[in-house]
């Protein structure tokens, strides 16, 4: 286990870019699962960001969803290097959260050359009407990336970042579930009720949906499409195309994940969690994976909290979310990110 004790600068020369960050957003539709009102296929819907060479300078984007965080000099449009220069990288949000609140992690991969593909998983994000059901299954968050890994491999602009080069995944909150799924990690529903008896803050649902449990019976009662999503809970969502991981504050869903199947992760994973986390206690999470898994790297940061690891924020953003950094002042958590975004980009040149 690594402590740090002091942040480093937030002009380390590592942060200087090499390429452009172009920015997308779009939606892939996967015709293998109905939305959660089972009007279509469910949707996928996408950001990314991309290296480019392309001349002229790019401008300051702020969050084209809901503008609540500013996502720092990149620029829609821009043309996608011509050949692979570092790893693909699947992002994965928290709990209601949104691409764009780690765009400040996609934006330091892109310009060092990576393709960063990120989910807003259906009716568990910004985008949408929070769903219970987004909040129930998490399972599905794992098919979403491998969809939209599939989907850009075969796409006609952006394909050949894809094709022939190593993938990793990055996951925050309820994004660490998604990653270590995709790992091979399973999922036990049975296992994690148990355990959340004896821990309300798990055991109702997370501050975003506080009466989340309530929902259960009614959605059994009246929906196939959570029925055929929950009877597959103990799947294993394994993407084989994906060689490692990287977990940001992993939440109490970890503990719905088999101790067997978190052993039998080989890929390399590296945990990064927050000394003062009161949603995400390393004790009881962080540091349980590691036990599960001793060939786990953990990080403890300290004087940081669960929030510390979202982006800076528009002014509209500091109105609605300024509550959520109250420990952790904006230079604070530009010296964090300095820190953990130097930290990813040395795993992945690993």
């Amino acid at each position: 286990m690594t402590v740090f004790t002091s942040f480093s600068s937030p002009d380390d020369k590592r942060d200087v870019p090499m390429y452009k960050c172009g920015y997308a957003q779009g939606i892939a539709l996967d015709p293998a699962r109905l939305s959660w009102d089972a009007s279509g296929p469910r949707p996928c819907f996408w950001s990314i960001w991309y290296p480019s060479e392309d001349a002229g300078s790019t401008h300051h984007v702020r969050d084209c969803s809901e503008d609540i965080f500013d996502l720092g000099s990149v620029q829609p449009g821009l043309r996608p290097l011509a050949k692979p220069m570092a790893p693909v990288v699947l992002l994965s949000h928290g709990t209601g959260g949104t691409a764009e609140s780690l765009g400040w992690i996609a934006r330091r991969l892109a310009e060092r050359g990576s393709l960063v593909i990120a989910a807003n998983h259906h009716g568990n994000t910004g985008l949408e009407d929070y769903r219970p059901e987004g909040f129930l299954c998490w399972w599905e968050r794992a098919a979403d990336l491998s969809l939209l890994l599939t989907h850009f491999a075969g796409d006609a602009q952006f394909g050949h970042l894809v094709c022939d080069v190593r993938t990793l995944t990055v996951g925050y909150s309820l994004g660490a579930h998604t990653s270590l799924s995709l790992l091979g990690a399973e999922t036990s529903m049975g296992q994690f009720q148990e355990w959340a008896q004896n821990d309300p803050f798990a055991a109702n649902g997370p501050k975003e949906f506080p009466d989340l449990v309530d929902h259960i019976d009614r959605l059994f009662a009246n929906s196939e499409v959570f029925r055929q999503s929950w009877a597959r809970h103990g799947q294993s969502f394994r993407d084989e195309r994906i060689s490692s991981g990287i977990l940001l504050a992993p939440p109490p869903p970890v503990r719905a994940l088999t101790p067997r199947s978190v052993a039998g992760i080989s890929a390399p994973l590296t945990i990064f969690a927050a000394a003062n986390d009161t949603e995400a206690n390393p004790d009881l999470f962080a540091r349980w994976l590691c036990k599960q898994n001793p060939d786990f790297e953990l990080t403890v940061l300290p004087d940081a909290d669960h929030y510390a690891f979202l982006g800076p924020l528009t002014e509209k953003g500091e109105t609605i979310l300024s509550s959520l950094f109250a420990g952790n002042p904006s230079d604070d958590r530009e010296r964090l990110h300095a820190d953990v975004g130097n930290a990813i980009l040395e795993h992945i040149n690993d």
